[in-house]
């Protein structure tokens, strides 16, 4: 009977935002991926994250066929959690296109179980409050964000819906902790794992409300030792993706990482005024939904009997400090704080602002006195037509474009079309001569002026062995980046790889006969992450038996 009870509450709390998730993702799954911003670098980039999973790259650290096959080192830089996703799906013989739309909707329907689950977690010890509807209330509102619908519909922003969409289990698992549930800490730890491996900037934010969510709940008498679990449950997460952010940071002297902050990406042009955070006018703009919850939050915390009078004053605060970071008010902040030009735009904080503004409506809902159904229906249907203008912002692939993309959107394609993966070249190695790509025929392996030298025996997944005959030393230019990625032997015998004028590799090698192979490899900087992250695995998991026992 109990155990009934308990799958008929989930039931109504998980079902309906469940239905709305799919609903909000129904122009990308009845018509068609959308024509947004950056369609086309989001599906090359899946393309060549699928390609390097097949070729034998665990977790890809090269492009093979971008720059026309001489490739780039942007998986070591950029986030991987939405290509995996979608190159498990892939696996599945989904095509390209389809699997990014089925991706897309299952984050959909993730943000909003942990956004529920967030709020039920909040409520559930407390039965005059509307516990259910809050729920709900707060899955639905965080959707159907505008800013979360203009990532799915209008920017193509995979990555940063990616994150956005697994923000509130992090939290959640905080307040599963807060209220003395063990399995809170392990959430927290690959909440915030996940969130790094989703898009690196927007955890930034995420981690730094979670270590102040931790002050606010545990910094007062008896709760010290609480705190420090939950921070360690935090640096557990963050230790655990060091095979990722390290490599990132050590390498990004070695690539031109200083295009993301210059020109139209330099977040001095990027600034918004007051008006447009809460009008209609741009896919960035939170709409008056967002205003209506502040203003609520606001006048609901002069009660004396407010519950989560706390909770909403510090929620409200945030949301506003996030508002003021759009503002070309905040300038010095920005110019000062580390990481913050990485973000390019300040709109970009409409991610957690959207965040607390969803969790506050549910908080709101939580505080009213009726629980009559047509209260929460007309909430909801206030917030559909919030999101509308996304909705209606919405293109759909043209035909001509969609037909072809099976056809011209894979290895080949993108190598002999030099289809690219992002706006710049942020992630194309220092020192490159482009001048290099008129040198050779598209998908030759070497540069035609060293190409008549040696004779290819094979290439197999960039493993490329070739031989040479020669009666003096000779220097042989592949047509591949120099990046330290790549190994070579000589007769089974370590060969050091050279970097040519043109940035490619260069390989000299004494007069003589004899067979030369270079393939690719980690970089050492990511074996050493690997045994960083290796370290913070298994401390993790016996951290998390000692408690198991220590809360049962």
């Amino acid at each position: 009977m109990i155990q009934t009870k308990k799958y008929s509450i989930l039931l109504r709390i998980f079902l309906l935002p469940f239905l709305i998730a799919v609903v909000s993702c129904f122009q990308i799954i009845f018509f068609d991926y959308a024509y947004g911003h950056d369609w086309i670098f989001e599906l090359v980039r899946l393309e060549e994250y699928f390609n390097a999973l097949k070729s034998g790259q665990i977790l890809p650290y090269w492009a093979e066929n971008l720059y026309n096959g001489f490739g780039s080192p942007i998986f070591l830089f950029y986030s991987p959690l939405y290509n995996l996703l979608c190159s498990i799906i892939l696996m599945l013989g989904i095509t390209l296109k389809h699997a990014a739309i089925i991706a897309l909707t299952i984050l959909m329907v993730i943000s909003t179980i942990g956004m529920a689950g967030l709020m039920w977690e909040l409520n559930k010890n407390s039965a005059k409050l509307n516990v259910i509807s809050a729920s709900r209330i707060a899955a639905i509102a965080y959707v159907l964000s505008p800013y979360l619908l203009a990532n799915l519909l209008v920017r193509n922003a995979s990555a940063e819906l990616t994150a956005l969409c697994i923000a509130p289990y992090s939290f959640w698992g905080l307040v599963m902790f807060y209220n003395n549930r063990k399995c809170g800490l392990i959430l927290i730890t690959i909440g915030i794992s996940l969130s790094i491996l989703a898009h690196n900037l927007t955890a930034l934010s995420i981690t730094a409300m979670l270590i102040i969510s931790s002050i606010i709940l545990f910094l007062k008498p008896g709760h010290y030792k609480n705190f420090l679990k939950a921070i360690t449950s935090l640096i557990f997460g963050i230790g655990i993706t060091t095979w990722f952010w390290l490599p990132a940071l050590y390498l990004k002297k070695e690539v031109h990482i200083q295009e993301m902050t210059t020109g139209k990406f330099d977040f001095h042009n990027n600034f918004i005024s007051l008006m447009d955070l809460f009008s209609y006018g741009y896919f960035y703009s939170a709409g008056l939904f967002a205003l209506a919850v502040l203003i609520a939050g606001i006048l609901l915390t002069q009660f004396k009997n407010y519950k989560h009078k706390l909770l909403s004053f510090y929620l409200i605060i945030i949301a506003t400090w996030f508002l003021f970071l759009q503002l070309s008010a905040s300038t010095l902040i920005w110019e000062q704080l580390p990481f913050m030009p990485l973000f390019q735009f300040p709109w970009r904080m409409m991610g957690p602002f959207s965040f607390c503004i969803a969790l506050l409506s549910g908080i709101v809902v939580s505080q009213l006195k009726t629980k009559k159904m047509f209260v929460e229906i007309l909430i909801i249907s206030i917030i559909i037509i919030n999101a509308i203008p996304l909705f209606n912002r919405y293109e759909r692939l043209p035909s001509n474009v969609s037909d072809v993309i099976s056809d011209s959107i894979t290895a080949q394609g993108i190598m002999i079309n030099g289809l690219p993966a992002t706006v710049l070249n942020e992630y194309l190695p220092l020192d490159v001569d482009q001048s290099a790509l008129d040198d050779t025929a598209t998908g030759d392996v070497f540069l035609s002026r060293s190409a008549k030298q040696i004779k290819l025996e094979s290439i197999e997944n960039s493993r490329v062995h070739f031989s040479y005959e020669s009666n003096q030393d000779l220097t042989i230019y592949p047509a591949y980046w120099y990046f330290p990625v790549w190994e070579a032997k000589i007769n089974n015998t370590p060969l050091t790889l050279n970097r040519s004028p043109w940035g490619t590799l260069q390989i000299d090698v004494p007069a003589g006969e004899a067979d030369v192979e270079f393939n690719l490899k980690q970089p050492q900087i990511r074996n050493i992450g690997f045994i960083i992250s290796g370290f913070f695995l298994v401390s993790f998991l016996l951290y998390s038996c000692r408690n198991k026992y220590e809360y049962d």
